[in-house]
């Protein structure tokens, strides 16, 4: 179980496929996409850009990212 981590902690732990849930929040002025699992976490675009450091740093690795349920 790794949902608890975050995607650097994940990566870090040898996660390299993520089934990722995105959703936009009914109501939200803003119309930002947010990964969900029940309910709302962080905006997606943080956690792309987490894992985007960690390839920046780690240009050999393969990172699979898999964006369903919107």
């Amino acid at each position: 179980v790794t949902q608890n981590l975050t995607f650097r902690e994940q990566l870090e732990a040898g996660i390299r496929y993520f089934d990722l849930r995105v959703s936009s929040k009914p109501g939200d002025a803003d119309q930002e996409i947010y990964f969900i699992h029940g309910l709302f976490g962080i905006k997606v675009w943080d956690g792309l850009m987490e894992i985007d450091s960690f390839l920046t740093q780690h240009p050999q690795e393969i990172v699979f990212l898999d964006f369903n349920h919107f």
